[in-house]
């Protein structure tokens, strides 16, 4: 299951300087815009406040975007540098988590070392061909799935293959 109260995003380069990817499943979480469109949006870090652009790209995919890559948004991309330092491809772990605050307006936080522990994969929406929707619940060999993958634990020093 999905936790809707917070969105988190494991960092990467272009987290630091640019933005963040919004997962489809937390699109309506974000109220996302019309395909081609923005609005701005607020960022609560620290003591500080920072507007952010919030956009869906006008492409096939209509991906949703949190982006802060401008000279009035510095500041906020200085606390992600002191928050996280740069990391490396040998250096995995490090999370950016967004809790709705208002509408529109976001309380940004830096996850790192021992938050990490607390972390657990989670399962997202699921997609059923031919509208199979009572899957799940008619077949018994299904009903674990959910509490299998909460218990896999986030490991840093861990990539995408292990977790595969």
């Amino acid at each position: 299951m999905t936790d809707t109260t917070t969105f988190k995003h494991l960092v990467g380069r272009s987290t630091l300087t640019q933005g963040v990817a919004v997962r489809r499943d937390f699109e309506d979480w974000f109220d996302a815009p019309a395909k081609g469109e923005a609005r701005e949006i607020r960022l609560l870090f620290g003591s500080n406040e920072v507007s952010a652009t919030l956009r869906r790209l006008d492409n096939e995919t209509g991906s949703v975007q949190v982006r802060y890559q401008s000279k009035k948004q510095r500041g906020f991309r200085e606390w992600l540098a002191s928050a996280f330092i740069e990391p490396s491809l040998a250096e995995l772990g490090r999370v950016l988590e967004f809790t709705k605050v208002d509408s529109d307006v976001y309380r940004v936080s830096a996850i790192t070392g021992r938050g990490l522990d607390k972390l657990h994969l989670t399962l997202g929406p699921s997609l059923y061909h031919n509208n199979a929707d009572s899957l799940p619940e008619a077949d018994a060999s299904c009903s674990d799935i959910g509490d299998i993958i909460d218990s896999i634990g986030f490991r840093r020093e861990r990539g995408q293959a292990y977790y595969n």
